[in-house]
């Protein structure tokens, strides 16, 4: 499997370099690809290269949806090198080009990256604010998955400074809720924080 990501992102390599004139979006769909390819194969200097020109590309043709995706995406590659000051940043500009499509979808779920970049460097509070509007728009759209990830995640905000009556009431009342009485994988995706809160002194009357 490794050798055929090597030799399709080689390939891609090629076609960018070929294409050196006009097709705009192409080259930046391109480029997209090959930074998400790069940051996957821990290529991080290679895929941020990719990522900054598919960006270029795509402010050139004042595509707003290409400009989110292309900074999500470098958010992505900033977390996963450990870069959290740079991946919140870059996730606050997508949010911004989300916001202004607008595509709730896509906003609820860079909220929930956000979220995750926030609380790795330490800023609850931004955290906290974000995982709160994810949640709303994930039910207002009818997503209990997304829903899911993100009440897991507050939980696991909650636990992380210690709040553990917060975490509690934030699993109950997503147990609570009518579209996951019957949901296995929502359920068992708020086990981890569960069992924390099992081993503190509160009491569980719901396990």
């Amino acid at each position: 499997m490794r050798d055929h990501f090597l030799e399709g992102r080689s390939r891609l390599e090629t076609l960018l370099r070929l294409t050196k004139e006009g097709y705009v979006k192409e080259r930046g769909r391109i480029c997209t690809f090959l930074g998400a390819l790069a940051t996957s194969q821990g290529d991080y200097e290679a895929a941020d290269a990719f990522l900054k020109q598919s960006l270029a590309f795509y402010r050139e043709l004042n595509d707003y949806w290409g400009i989110a995706a292309s900074l999500n995406a470098l958010a992505v590659t900033m977390r996963d090198r450990g870069n959290f000051d740079e991946a919140e940043d870059y996730f606050e500009q997508s949010l911004a080009c989300w916001r202004r499509l607008p595509h709730r979808s896509s906003i609820a779920r860079c909220l929930h990256n956000l979220a995750n970049a926030a609380k790795m460097r330490g800023d609850f509070a931004r955290a906290a604010t974000a995982l709160t509007e994810a949640t709303s728009i994930f039910d207002e759209i009818g997503d209990s998955r997304g829903a899911a990830w993100s009440i897991n995640q507050s939980g696991d905000l909650e636990l992380e400074q210690g709040r553990f009556e917060a975490a509690l009431c934030t699993v109950t009342d997503f147990i609570a809720r009518p579209y996951v009485a019957m949901r296995s994988l929502e359920i068992g995706m708020m086990s981890e924080t569960v069992m924390e809160i099992k081993d503190s002194d509160l009491p569980l009357h719901f396990v």
